[in-house]
């Protein structure tokens, strides 16, 4: 997609501007879930390699506090090897608590 839009296709952009807005969109009703105690928004994944979306979302995103950008593409795969690890009780789970609430 992002060779499309280098070349000009609007379509392309089309998407990937409907992708960063719905992501936004997403990650800001998060932070209405948590009444906005937001420590961090990290942007992970193949996205965070994409320097077109990073230049459209976190500008979105940054009134919520500090944008963290770790690209990767294995996430799913080491979260499946981080719940097998405290399935064979070979570490322990975390438990994340509003601190409003202690």
């Amino acid at each position: 997609v992002a060779r499309r839009i280098k070349a000009g296709a609007d379509k392309a952009r089309l998407v990937y501007d409907g992708m960063v807005y719905q992501v936004a969109k997403n990650i800001s009703s998060l932070a209405a879930v948590i009444n906005g105690a937001v420590d961090l928004v990290v942007l992970t994944g193949a996205l965070a390699n994409s320097g077109y979306i990073l230049e459209r979302l976190v500008p979105r995103v940054q009134f919520l506090g500090t944008v963290a950008i770790l690209p990767g593409e294995n996430e799913l795969e080491a979260l499946a090897y981080g719940i097998l690890r405290v399935l064979r009780q070979e570490e322990g789970f975390h438990t994340f608590e509003d601190p409003r609430q202690s």
